[in-house]
């Protein structure tokens, strides 16, 4: 008796390793595109709380999305500073554009990672702007939703014009491909909301008084004084 439950524990322990085995080999490939990937914080539209759902968005419906590369700013801050400083080596000995991307841009190199790691998903008319600060694709709400690890949905909004739809992820985090995730800085396009413009501050009339009507002091060299405006 001692020996057949013995037998049965052990055919029991056995058994449920065979499962467990089995368990784990379904879920690897799963697990293993968790661990490919890493969240871009704060990268999709604005939050959508405010809305109201009215149902997933259409799997076909096309996109085209930007995904935007991180460039070297601070050296570029450092630079921008000394190119407008009088004295400094650097004063006036300004950059073309291309010399700009050579020196601070993304490097062309992680560009093309990116631009395979769209293709790969599944997207078309994948290309990099000319100063590698993003890298464009267009495909269906499917395969974007796929590819960034996000729901897409539509949802109703009121504005001047009255009620309409809009489409939405429903959370702001995109997941990218571990290796490229120090290389995003953010993810648009992913929306249909229209862009919102921040009203207009007053216009002093002429030979008015008064704060709005100070006249700024004249630079002698670029950025020596700085106005801020809203147009």
């Amino acid at each position: 008796m001692v020996k057949r439950t013995r037998r049965g524990a052990i055919a029991t322990v056995a058994g449920c390793a065979v499962v467990a085995a089995g368990g784990a080999a379904l879920e690897l490939p799963g697990m293993a595109r968790v661990a490919s990937t890493a969240l871009v914080p704060a990268s999709a539209g604005p939050a959508v709380h405010t809305m109201t759902l009215a149902g997933a968005a259409p799997a076909s419906q096309q996109l085209t999305i930007q995904v935007w590369l991180k460039q070297d700013l601070a050296a570029a801050a450092t630079f921008a500073t000394a190119v407008a400083t009088p004295g400094n080596p650097e004063f006036h000995h300004y950059l073309s554009p291309d010399a700009y991307t050579a020196r601070f841009g993304p490097a062309a190199a992680r560009a093309a990672a990116v631009s395979a790691w769209l293709t790969a998903e599944g997207l078309s008319q994948v290309r990099a702007d000319r100063g590698r600060d993003y890298v464009s694709a267009t495909g269906p709400v499917s395969r974007i939703q796929s590819a960034l690890g996000l729901k897409i949905n539509k949802y109703r909004v009121t504005g001047a014009t009255g009620q309409s739809t809009v489409i939405e992820p429903s959370q702001r985090d995109v997941s990218v491909p571990v290796s490229l995730a120090p290389d995003v800085l953010v993810v648009t396009g992913l929306d249909s909301a229209p862009p919102v413009t921040p009203a207009a501050e007053p216009v002093a009339a002429p030979g008015a008084r008064g704060p709005e009507a100070k006249t700024p002091a004249c630079s002698h060299y670029w950025a020596q004084h700085v106005q801020s405006f809203r147009p």
